[in-house]
């Protein structure tokens, strides 16, 4: 089980010693990672978003992979720009602003916002990304990881059909594939993308089902959405958004098994559960 101030004074002292501030940095803890040490940074020069994570094999984390494409999504204009990385440590320049949360899906006008980033995302280069967002290896793989009895038996029934259905889709463009709400960093006149931990080569339909699952969507929401996004069908999408409502729970109780019901994870546990339990037989 991971002690989490332990961890977060430990990444603080690796990057201090980075060849990066003007003068000594202050940090302060950023406390919505989950899988990583977050801080804001001052020196000298000014405010900064700063990062430390190592690799996490049984979540398909790989800091190298999440640097490249950090970069270019920063190139891309959908992420803040990256201004240091190496051996784990990323610096980005500050964004003042709000992340999401679930009620803002409410708003067709923000969810329009929402389509444009990810339309902008989806129609750039992707030549850099060498890994796959793949649910077919990544779900099978978190059911083996499951603690004894996370899963209750109808609920693992519930996961094995989404996991049986799975629609095979094509893989080449740049998707996020972690789009929870706060996710989206809003800096009032404009949304940025933020936590490129899980992107890869993937299909457009993902990251809107992302989006629907994550903001609890209805159909009357979620069709607007994706036909302004105008890159995918609806039904592609649909057919798609059972598998991140399942990668999202297995997600949660992989991390639960790995670091106890730390910080929000027991809340999240409850939502992500109703969500699979809502899902049509």
């Amino acid at each position: 089980m991971t002690d989490i101030s332990s961890s977060h004074a430990a990444a603080q002292e690796i990057l201090a010693k980075i060849p990066f501030w003007r003068g000594r940095p202050d940090f302060a803890i950023i406390h919505d990672g989950r899988t990583n040490s977050n801080f804001t940074a001052v020196d000298d020069r000014g405010k900064y978003f700063a990062r430390f994570g190592i690799d996490l094999p049984h979540h398909f984390i790989f800091r190298e992979h999440e640097t490249r494409a950090a970069r270019l999504a920063a190139e891309l204009g959908v992420a803040p720009p990256l201004l240091y990385a190496a051996e784990g440590v990323m610096v980005c320049e500050f964004i003042e602003g709000r992340g999401l949360v679930i009620a803002d899906g409410q708003s067709r006008a923000l969810l329009f916002r929402i389509a444009g980033i990810l339309r902008r995302l989806h129609q750039g280069r992707a030549d850099s990304i060498g890994q796959v967002f793949d649910l077919d290896r990544i779900l099978p793989a978190y059911v083996d990881r499951l603690p004894e009895g996370a899963l209750p038996p109808d609920d693992l029934s519930r996961v094995c059909r989404v996991i049986d259905r799975l629609p095979k889709l094509s893989a080449d463009c740049l998707i996020h594939s972690d789009l929870i709400p706060n996710n989206f960093l809003d800096d009032g006149r404009r949304l940025w993308l933020i936590d490129w931990e899980y992107a890869g080569l993937g299909h457009p339909s993902v990251d809107l089902a992302m989006v629907i699952a994550n903001f609890d969507l209805p159909e009357d929401l979620a069709r607007p959405l994706v036909e302004e996004h105008g890159l995918c069908s609806y039904e592609e999408v649909a057919a798609m958004t059972p598998a991140l409502v399942v990668r999202e729970l297995l997600w949660t109780l992989v991390q639960i098994g790995l670091v106890g019901l730390a910080g929000d994870l027991p809340e999240y546990r409850e939502i992500c559960f109703r969500r699979l339990r809502e899902l049509p037989a």
